[in-house]
């Protein structure tokens, strides 16, 4: 338990300072971008102008070079891959350290080149790396041994990456359970918030941000005549921008996924990396440059603007509505194209700017249409942002991090009541964002499970009857047989070929070590005269004596760890479909039997549940 703490202390450390050094980085590309491109005089708009392109193309070619040359699974947000991981798949270099490098230096480049993109998605991959290169240590290597200890680490590495972004602890966890997570087992909710907390706190102390929220409101302080929080009828409001803007979210998904499928019909668009980056970055420059709105200032300037309760001069020229229109319309489809490119790209931060500019521009217009009320636009901001968000990401946990980010709780209710709508409404329309993304890489994960739809399936018609097993007393021969028909790590053991009683799970490395050893005695033995082996003699083995007679030797497989597997995962035939779900979601082991009164009948994979899930969830 203790090594556990310490573990987790390290990673919330670890997580904190990686995170401080890619904010200084970034903040040192884009203010290098401004002196750069800060000339003075007739004419210099121009070269200024070419200046800001060509700085942005070359940050963002490094991106996409970095993925390509060091490691090409840092493409992304990183958080659908992480998901299929925590769901019991072997994604070997996905959290390897070259996949880190690439990630933290492609995010400085893409962010640092001006790119639509955000930092939650990389920043947990991140610390899920992390972790794991932690795991790696001699102090720490039970954890790594331990396959569900090791999970429940990750996920906690997971919480502490979005706590970082946000400086939202309590949000983070949440988050990283959403959409991470099928089940999740409460007992290890301390290892998340233990990792969030440690190392949110480690950023407010070493950094410059401070214990204070990330973008403090003081809504109920406004300068608005009358104004108390929010008036009861606003309520209507509110609710109306979650209904919208869940819709909008699903809008987002589907534009996301006709995009990428779109690039495939297309060669040189699915195949020309570098021509992608090129045209996306020149046209997120040219949109930058122009003062026509604000968005010089970057993700945290905007965010804070939109979330104020006083008036926006800089967006009011020419019109504040002209221009928040604008600015949605161009971020939402530069977000959707960026989050496409090879390169480390996150998604949830623009996706909350383009809520927060939203529910501002809904502000403004009701501001302007009903003066009698008292409404404050930069609330509807705060509340579009969640609801927006997610309609994306059909997390529940948004609320919870807008609480956090603006240190307010004055508009709770209407931020829950936008969120809970907005989620419900993207639900009718399909999958989250990151299960779309998921979808799209081919990546296999075990999707929710509705029971009401798929009530009367049982083991029974899902499993494989075509079974690969090994008696108990056996023979070198049959051994050689089984091992050449498949390519299983590991095989049940019954007591007899008649019987089928399942007595426990043998390892493939252990039948492959068994027969090497008498493969060896045989190769030794075709090189031994008789007169050098009285032996053999004896036992009238001649020299030239065929292989498989060699080999139809009867042999009993030793019950005992660590090769062999006493009590395997196992069901009963009539075991139904959620309650295997449940299983195989909690559990995560790679496959079960299926038996009946202990004979063994059948075996379901994984990547069978997977299948019949999805198809079940298809069809209903």
């Amino acid at each position: 338990m203790e090594q556990t703490w310490f573990f987790l202390m390290i990673l919330g450390f670890a997580t904190a300072m990686v995170f401080l050094t890619i904010d200084m980085a970034i903040v040192g590309a884009q203010e290098a971008q401004r002196r750069i491109t800060s000339w003075q005089g007739g004419g210099m708009f121009i070269i200024n102008g070419f200046l800001w392109i060509v700085y942005s193309l070359v940050f963002c070619l490094l991106s996409g070079a970095t993925v390509q040359y060091i490691s090409p699974f840092a493409v992304g947000s990183g958080i659908p891959e992480v998901k299929s991981i925590l769901s019991g798949l072997h994604l070997r270099y996905y959290l390897s350290f070259r996949a880190l490098t690439a990630k933290i230096i492609g995010l400085v480049c893409a962010i640092g080149g001006g790119l639509y993109v955000g930092r939650e998605g990389p920043y947990v991959v991140i610390s899920a790396a992390l972790a794991n290169a932690l795991s790696k240590f001699g102090p720490f290597r039970r954890i790594r041994q331990d396959q569900q200890l090791r999970f429940q680490v990750l996920s906690a590495a997971c919480a502490a990456g979005v706590a970082t972004t946000f400086g939202a602890p309590v949000g983070g966890v949440l988050f990283s359970i959403e959409v991470t997570s099928t089940y999740y087992l409460v007992q290890n909710l301390w290892k998340g918030f233990f990792t969030s907390v440690s190392a949110a706190l480690f950023v407010a102390i070493i950094g410059d941000r401070g214990l204070s929220a990330l973008f403090n409101t003081r809504f109920s302080e406004s300068q608005y005549s009358g104004y108390t929080a929010f008036e009861s009828r606003e309520l209507v409001a509110f609710a109306w921008i979650g209904v919208i803007f869940g819709g909008l979210g699903a809008l987002f998904i589907q534009t996301v996924a006709r995009w990428n499928s779109f690039k495939k019909q297309y060669k040189i668009l699915s195949t020309d990396r570098y021509g992608q980056i090129i045209a996306v970055s020149v046209a997120t420059s040219i949109v930058t440059l122009t003062n026509f709105v604000p968005m010089y200032k970057g993700q945290n300037g905007i965010i804070s603007d939109l979330f104020t309760d006083q008036p926006l001069p800089e967006w009011s020229q020419p019109n504040i509505f002209v221009n928040l229109s604008f600015y949605i319309v161009i971020s939402f489809i530069l977000t959707a194209m960026s989050i496409t490119l090879p390169i480390p790209a996150g998604l949830y931060t623009p996706v909350f700017l383009i809520g927060a500019a939203s529910g501002r521009l809904v502000g403004e217009v009701i501001a302007a249409l009903v003066p009698s009320w008292s409404v404050v636009p930069g609330a509807y901001a705060v509340v579009g942002a969640a609801a927006f968000s997610a309609g994306v990401t059909r997390t529940l946990s948004t609320s919870v991090i807008v609480f956090e980010l603006t240190g307010q709780l004055s508009h709770m209710l209407p931020v829950l009541i936008s969120v809970l709508l907005a989620t419900a409404v993207g639900n009718i329309f399909g999958p989250n964002v990151y299960d779309r993304l998921l979808q799209g890489k081919g990546l296999p994960y075990l999707p929710g499970f509705n029971a009401e739809r798929a009530y009367k399936k049982t083991a029974a018609d899902i499993m494989d009857t075509n079974l690969y097993f090994i008696a108990r007393e056996c023979t070198y021969l049959e051994i050689n047989q089984l091992l050449a028909s498949s390519t299983h790590s590991s095989f049940p053991v019954v007591d007899t070929t008649n019987n089928m009683i399942l007595l426990g799970s043998v390892y493939r490395l252990y039948l492959e070590n068994l027969l090497e050893s008498r493969e060896r005695e045989y190769q030794s033995r075709l090189l031994m005269t008789p007169e050098m082996s009285p032996k053999i003699r004896g036992d009238k083995i001649k020299a030239t004596e065929d292989r498989d007679v060699f080999l139809d030797v009867p042999i009993q497989l030793e019950n005992k760890p660590p090769h062999f597997d006493p009590c395997p995962f196992q069901v009963v035939n009539q075991t139904s479909l959620s309650k295997l779900h449940f299983m195989f979601s909690m559990l995560g082991p790679a496959f079960a039997f299926v038996t009946t009164s202990g004979r063994l009948e059948g075996v379901i994979t994984r990547n069978e549940m997977m299948k019949r899930c999805w198809e079940y969830q298809q069809n209903n």
